[in-house]
């Protein structure tokens, strides 16, 4: 019943919106800008480049990136892909992943990044960051001690030296240098607020009073930066053990559609969470949630939240005020970073 939705202007009293408490902080962990640099093309040889650090008091690290010389423009996107990894002096492997090529991995910054499955770093001690850059794509990466470009840090990151491993295989960096030639090759994120926390705007509120007596309302609890991160959505202020599930859309609109007494805040295309597992019940509690998948958004085809787009979430559920119907929740928009 979704695939015709008209569009028409938010009532005044539908429009108003709030914004939800600040999300975690995905920040880099070295930052600067390669504007003049000194360029090195990696059809000079293959080998692992990446560079030595401290970490002071724990952080938790969420993505590994490597430096993208057209990110975000004006023509992004790698050249091949990028094995990556953080390892402790000893050589054990914290985290391990692929950064793909062309316009694959999310940009920020001057990097391309892939997340990981977020994962503690110990403070205290020393590890190093690095990644395979073949000969045959041509990427390239500022030589920021060459160039006098001086990076700055996170504020629990030291850097220590360059490393990097010659041969023909991605492996431990066990060949230093007391300078930054290589720091400005590779990077990775630091969640720097904490566990996730609540992000989006309500909007198209508050919705139509269910049998609760009560307007349904969406809230979302995450991380507001693409990459697969984690998001949580919840429907509350619900009638008791009724079904429904979630609607997500990058569109805005506003219409009754038939057999709901609610709006739909939402534009085509609109995805539907109700794949097996997806369907939820409010329970006694007048209540339900999902564990949202961001690189597999129910649209038609199914889609991936890409860094920059806004999305928009709503939940429908079954009603039976005055009989059994349907209703909606209020809209709530996230902008992923």
């Amino acid at each position: 019943m979704f695939d015709h939705a008209r569009r028409f202007a938010l009532p005044a009293a539908l429009a108003v919106g709030f914004s939800t408490a600040a999300s975690a902080q995905i920040v880099p962990a070295q930052d600067f800008s390669s504007s003049g640099a000194t360029w090195v093309e990696s059809f000079c040889c293959e080998r692992t480049i990446g560079w030595e650090f401290t970490i002071g008091n724990d952080v938790e690290v969420t993505s590994l990136g490597v430096y993208d010389r057209g990110a975000p423009g004006p023509n992004p996107g790698l050249g091949g892909a990028h094995e990556i990894a953080i390892w402790d002096l000893t050589g054990l492997v914290m985290s391990m992943s692929t950064v793909p090529v062309g316009t694959g991995g999310t940009a920020n910054g001057e990097f391309r990044y892939q997340p990981v499955t977020p994962f503690n770093l110990p403070g205290g001690t020393n590890y190093k960051i690095a990644a395979f850059w073949p000969p045959a794509n041509f990427d390239h990466y500022p030589d920021l001690n060459a160039s006098g470009i001086t990076p700055t840090y996170h504020p629990e990151v030291t850097f220590v030296q360059s490393a990097q491993l010659f041969g023909g295989t991605f492996g431990f960096p066990t060949v230093n240098s007391n300078n930054t030639f290589l720091a400005g090759s590779v990077n990775f994120l630091i969640n720097d607020g904490g566990a996730p926390g609540p992000i989006g705007t309500n909007y198209c509120g508050p919705a139509v009073p269910n049998s609760s007596f009560q307007p349904g309302i969406i809230s979302a609890v995450g991380v507001d930066f693409a990459g697969g991160l984690p998001l949580n959505i919840e429907a509350t202020n619900l009638p008791m053990n009724q079904f429904g599930f979630f609607l997500a859309s990058q569109n805005m609109a506003f219409f009754n559609p038939p057999g709901s007494q609610g709006f739909i805040c939402l534009g085509n295309p609109i995805g539907r969470f109700n794949r097996p597992g997806e369907i939820m019940n409010s329970g006694t509690g007048g209540a339900f949630d999902l564990d949202v998948d961001t690189n597999d958004i129910p649209v038609s085809p199914p889609a991936a939240i890409m860094s920059g787009e806004t999305w928009r979430f709503q939940a429908w559920f079954r009603d039976n005020n005055p009989n059994l119907t349907s209703n909606f929740t209020d809209g709530i928009e996230i902008l992923f970073q």
